[in-house]
């Protein structure tokens, strides 16, 4: 269940999508896959809203592993 906190949270970032589109990058990091990004939201209309402008002009790079890298030791961890 979404709080009216989560939907105000959506509301400044469907803004900022906004203001910044087709004027200004947008990197977005994420691990759930874009096709799966408008389930995540409060709501169907704001969800697509803020997924259609991300996904409609940019680029994808999957990473994909099958390493776990929170087990891998570094040089200076040995």
């Amino acid at each position: 269940m979404f709080s009216i906190h989560d939907q105000v949270r959506e509301s400044i970032l469907l803004d900022l999508i906004d203001a910044r589109y087709g004027t200004a990058t947008t990197i977005i990091c994420s691990q759930v896959d874009p096709d799966d990004w408008c389930e995540r939201f409060s709501g169907y209309t704001i969800g697509n809203a803020i997924t259609s402008r991300l996904v409609a002009n940019g680029f994808t790079l999957v990473i994909q592993s099958d390493q776990d890298l929170r087990q891998t030791k570094y040089p200076g961890e040995l």
